[in-house]
């Protein structure tokens, strides 16, 4: 049985107040910040109601092996799993002038085997002649 697991990287523009972060993902600017969420990589991904519970399976074979997502936590991150940019790249501390912040989520999938299939095709067989 195959594993496998996917990353979102979160972004949100804001700043603190005496202390009291105000970010949001509403606050980011178009063309200029990163997109609200996206891969690894760099790719841009479009979420239904912008949540991450909406993130799609790569295909039917596949199922989420945890059932919900987890904060990736590093050494470089806070206490919540944020990563503040600043002049000098990304720190876990924020900083007077560190505007975005992001953190990692991660969840693991797993691919059924095709005994798996074949035992869920086989009890719906029985079912169909059961009902008749």
């Amino acid at each position: 049985m195959a594993t496998a697991c996917d990353y979102i990287v979160e972004y949100q523009r804001g700043f603190k107040f005496f202390g009291i972060p105000l970010y949001s993902q509403r606050s980011l600017i178009p063309f200029a910040d990163p997109s609200e969420f996206e891969t690894l990589g760099g790719r841009k991904l479009l979420l239904s109601y912008g949540s991450i519970q909406n993130y799609p399976l790569p295909d039917l074979d596949w199922n989420w092996d945890w059932e919900r997502w987890y904060v990736l936590m590093t050494d470089s991150v806070d206490d919540q799993g944020w990563m503040y940019a600043g002049w000098s790249g990304w720190s876990s501390k924020y900083r007077l002038g560190t505007g975005i912040r992001r953190r990692i989520w991660v969840r693991r999938r797993r691919r059924g085997s095709a005994a798996d299939s074949t035992s869920t095709a086989s009890l719906l067989a029985d079912a169909g002649q059961t009902n008749k």
